[in-house]
């Protein structure tokens, strides 16, 4: 008899546990308070510690950094996501990422974060539903010294009729500037309008992506649906904007401090070092680089004096538009996760982007342009490229989505335009084979051609 009231106690008793665990989510993904951040750039580390442990201190929920290096960071994220303590909050690289773990994506169109984003195109959708957003990103553009353009405008005998680099709206406007600065270079004591025009072999993106990126994804985004998806998933394109693409690269190789002849020995430290010392009034170049034109031997650049302009190509409509802008990164949070689990990530993802503390944290941390109108001017990062490419995310009313989301379609294929560049610029190849070199190699992305 003992014995049998024994077993029915420890029945009784399992039975009390397993209801318990069951209750506190235990066998769901990551339980009901831990947030499990899995954080794609190992060399931020360090900062998102301290704010884990800044939330932890304020909010009393603890934050578990899972830290991977983006080298082969998308075979990382999903062997990371089967487990069973799997992340419930998570970076994704680029729209790549996405394609690979969307089953895990859960909605967020409801969130703070989709709300306070200004520009709601740049988040990964599915149908209705918003799968990531993106919480950090790169302007493209011309920068330019206004030190310098202020020079030009002040000339007697300027060929422009514009006061101001600000009134600049099209490649036409751009050009007639450029070409009578080139015309005064004595008077504005430069060497070059624009800095080298970088061809050096593993130097070339500025042009053979960065350019070329922009009449890409202006064609892509002519169709339906998503610019990232359709760019990805195109066999072929027509290269529709291609005499555009070579008008902006022939005006900055024609009015360079660097002739095209030698712009393959050119690279991106030296237009940096060239711009930062005031022998060109302007370089192509995007929000990451103030780093390197402040360290630039011979800097004398005023960080309140450089500012960005629109790559203005010749493609129509382009008065109405601004610098362009892609995603170097993306939130999502694990679906599989439990209900109490995805809420505690999304209180965390929130409270990064929104909160004073946490924006102090993650702009300390990421020294990136973010896309939330949350921020304002004093949150931002001491960083006169950063602010420029808020400033054109909060005027502009549309920014160019830089739709090739740096994968696109693979490393392999921008070496060939670049080939295709540097014989152009020396004058030993036509256009029509840069045409062909961007044309011909073109090829679908792979994961694309996996599901269709």
């Amino acid at each position: 008899m003992k014995k049998s009231i024994s077993v029915m106690l420890i029945l009784c008793f399992s039975a009390a546990i397993c209801l318990s665990l069951s209750a506190c989510g235990v066998g769901k993904t990551g339980g009901d308070s831990a947030v499990i951040f899995l954080n794609g750039d190992a060399d931020l580390a360090a900062g998102y510690q301290e704010i884990a442990e800044e939330y932890e201190k304020e909010k009393g929920v603890k934050v578990t950094v899972i830290n991977a290096d983006r080298q082969n960071y998308t075979e990382t994220l999903k062997t990371e996501l089967k487990k069973s303590n799997a992340p419930t909050l998570f970076t994704l690289d680029n729209y790549r990422d996405y394609t690979e773990v969307k089953e895990y994506c859960a909605d967020l169109k409801n969130g703070k974060l989709y709300a306070s984003l200004y520009d709601k195109t740049f988040a990964i959708k599915d149908g209705m539903d918003v799968r990531a957003v993106p919480y950090r990103v790169t302007g493209y553009g011309i920068l330019y010294n206004q030190e310098i353009t202020d020079r030009y405008f002040a000339l007697p005998d300027k060929k422009s009729p514009l006061s101001s680099m600000e009134e600049i709206k099209n490649h036409e406007q751009l050009k007639t500037v450029v070409e009578d600065m080139s015309k005064h270079l004595s008077e504005l004591k430069i060497k070059g309008v624009f800095a080298s025009t970088s061809l050096a072999s593993g130097e070339e993106e500025r042009f053979s992506t960065h350019l070329l990126g922009i009449p890409l994804s202006m064609e892509a985004g002519e169709k339906d649906g998503d610019a990232r998806e359709n760019l990805a998933g195109m066999d072929s394109f027509s290269f529709r904007y291609g005499d555009q693409y070579r008008d902006t690269f022939d005006l900055y190789t024609k009015n360079s401090v660097t002739d095209g002849r030698s712009a393959a020995q050119k690279t991106n430290a030296d237009a940096a070092e060239e711009f930062a010392a005031g022998q060109a009034a302007m370089m192509q170049g995007t929000s990451r680089q103030w780093e390197q034109i402040r360290g630039a031997n011979g800097a004398t650049i005023q960080k309140e004096k450089v500012k960005f302009l629109p790559i203005y190509t010749g493609i129509e409509g382009e008065e109405k538009r601004g610098i362009a802008i892609g995603a170097d990164g993306y939130l999502a949070i694990n679906i599989k996760a439990s209900d109490p689990a995805q809420k505690n990530a999304a209180d965390f993802a929130e409270w990064l982007f929104t909160s004073e503390n946490g924006k102090k944290a993650v702009s300390k941390t990421l020294t990136a342009a973010m896309p939330f109108n949350t921020f304002a001017e004093e949150d931002l990062p001491d960083n006169p490229l950063i602010r420029e490419t808020a400033r054109f995310l909060k005027n502009s009313a549309e920014n160019v989505m830089m739709a090739f989301d740096r994968v696109f379609p693979d490393a392999e294929y921008y070496q060939k335009v670049a080939d295709g560049l540097r014989g152009y610029a020396s004058g030993e190849k036509s256009w029509d084979e840069v045409k062909s070199s961007v044309t011909s190699n073109w090829k679908k992305a792979d994961y694309q051609k996996k599901t269709s």
